[in-house]
């Protein structure tokens, strides 16, 4: 998962989460808005939930569905700080 700063203008350059099993995480520049920002995200598997590209509001906790070929589910908590 990344934000990219032409995607994010409150964003002074692109920045890239960390991934630990399935806690995605990413500390922004201090004074960054979380209530809109959009994820470009890549993974490997059928289908993820919600979309990458979708503008979404992360004060709180996102969590994402991962759906691999053989229909297993894996589900990705995303914590965003500022």
């Amino acid at each position: 998962m990344y934000f990219t700063k032409n995607d994010n203008s409150q964003l002074n350059e692109d920045q890239i989460a960390k991934i630990s099993g399935t806690d995605i995480t990413l500390n922004l520049p201090s004074g960054s808005s979380l209530t809109s920002l959009k994820p470009t995200i890549t993974y490997k598997g059928k289908s993820l939930s919600p979309a990458s590209g979708l503008v979404r509001n992360f004060t709180s906790p996102v969590t994402y569905t991962v759906k691999d070929n053989a229909g297993n589910s894996a589900i990705y908590t995303a914590t965003i700080t500022a």
